[in-house]
């Protein structure tokens, strides 16, 4: 018997879900993966950051399009409006593939597949006069061009922010650049230094559910710095940034709000964590705080054994210049001036990169009262970090954990932590 058709949003939200179902596909068989670590990374040594100093007059590029912009191709075979919702399984076990031509011809069955799939779970059939509206969240959200210019404009944003010397360069020359992979064009511009940014995954790990498919958020971003004089690569590097998983229809709801805030969420850190990296950082020469609490950076001095007073808790920390920065770096602190604090407080699960609820810049002290009420009975994570000059130019610490530093912070057993009374 037929199935009756879902209203106009359940179908556009179980649709989008399909769409989802057939990128996580399309990722696992052709492009890059991340997989989360399991312990915290052991202690990397000192990033190298002397390429900052020549880094001269700089323009910010996006990498070519991800291999799966192919998905594209397999929206318009119209695959799901012929589903006939006939409850019928699923054949296709598509293999190891790479490559656009390949992703496009695999990608034109899994959306039926995964049609099935889902239709047969919801015990509906898709409506056919939703695939326009589909087809545009899906190029406004998940198009490879979306997502790497919504990277892209974080970097920038940073940058600008940092008070970095950018060029300007035409969208023509820098597709023109970075198809050819030579930079040295850009050179006639003004441009010295080229950092090309690109996103290689956005999703990984489908896992079944009894009545639904759970998705993980998981985005690993790619820069490479680039010398136009040239075209030698002066650093290149992974960023990531560890989302929530939920379910399909958790993140389809309501016309995929929640993706798109969380996705949101993911090109600002990614867009901090670059732009510090590359413009910015001033790594610890003496990686322990020294103080005996095992710390890196910047020591934690309080709410002493993780318990704090009251629901509005106040903060301590180590200064900066340290003790050992004046010993292990003299001459460069004799040049460190206008040091400030940024502190940064966040909750989240185990794994996930930082879920911020609190950030203060700008704190001339070494204490810090929260200033708004946090649940009681909860854990809470903290971190803090040194902004300063240098040589005239803007400079942060790395953030402060317990050791070892990790190149990104995650919530593990690292980050510094407190418990807020139960009443």
């Amino acid at each position: 018997m037929p199935h009756k058709l879902f209203s106009e949003h359940a179908t556009f939200s179980r649709r989008f879900a399909v769409l989802l179902l057939a990128l996580v596909f399309a990722l696992q068989s052709g492009c890059a993966r991340h997989h989360r670590p399991s312990e915290p990374p052991k202690p990397p040594a000192a990033p190298e950051t002397q390429f900052q100093s020549m880094l001269g007059k700089v323009t910010i590029v996006a990498a070519e399009p991800l291999q799966w912009v192919a998905w594209t191709g397999a929206v318009r075979t119209g695959g799901l409006d012929n589903y006939s919702g006939n409850g019928a399984g699923c054949p296709i076990e598509p293999g190891g593939c790479s490559g656009a031509d390949c992703v496009a011809v695999v990608l034109a069955e899994i959306v039926v597949c995964a049609a099935v799939v889902t239709a047969v779970e919801a015990a509906k059939a898709p409506k056919k006069n939703t695939a326009e509206k589909s087809k545009n969240v899906q190029g406004d959200i998940l198009s490879p061009d979306a997502i790497q210019n919504k990277l892209l404009g974080q970097v920038v944003a940073h940058a600008k922010s940092s008070r970095v010397a950018l060029v300007n360069v035409s969208p023509e020359s820098a597709q023109k650049a970075t198809q050819e992979n030579d930079y040295r064009q850009l050179a006639a511009l003004g441009v010295d230094t080229v950092l090309v940014v690109g996103m290689k995954q956005v999703f990984d790990g489908t896992q079944s559910g009894k009545s639904d498919l759970s998705l993980l958020l998981d985005m690993m971003a790619h820069v490479r710095l680039i010398s136009t004089r040239d075209n030698s690569e002066i650093f290149s590097g992974d960023y990531f940034y560890h989302g929530k998983r939920l379910r399909y229809s958790e993140w389809s709801a309501n016309n995929a709000e929640r993706l798109v805030s969380a996705m949101q969420k993911g090109y600002e850190s990614l867009g901090r964590d670059i732009g510090d990296r590359i413009f910015l950082l001033y790594p610890f020469a003496e990686r322990l705080a020294k103080d005996g609490s095992g710390s890196c950076g910047l020591a934690m001095f309080g709410p002493k054994d993780d318990r704090a007073d009251d629901l509005s808790p106040q903060l301590s920390w180590q200064s900066f210049p340290r003790e050992s920065d004046l010993s292990s770096v003299p001459g460069d602190i004799k040049q460190v001036k206008n040091v400030r604090y940024e502190l940064m407080l966040a909750t989240g699960e185990t794994g996930e990169s930082p879920e911020v609820i609190y950030r203060r810049d700008g704190l001339k002290g070494t204490t810090h009262k929260i200033e708004m009420a946090l649940e009681p009975n909860t854990r809470y994570f903290w971190s803090v970090r040194a902004h300063f000059t240098f040589n005239g130019r803007q400079r942060v610490t790395e953030w402060a954990t317990y050791c070892p530093f990790g190149q990104q912070l995650v919530v593990s057993g690292s980050l510094y932590r407190f418990y807020t009374p139960k009443v």
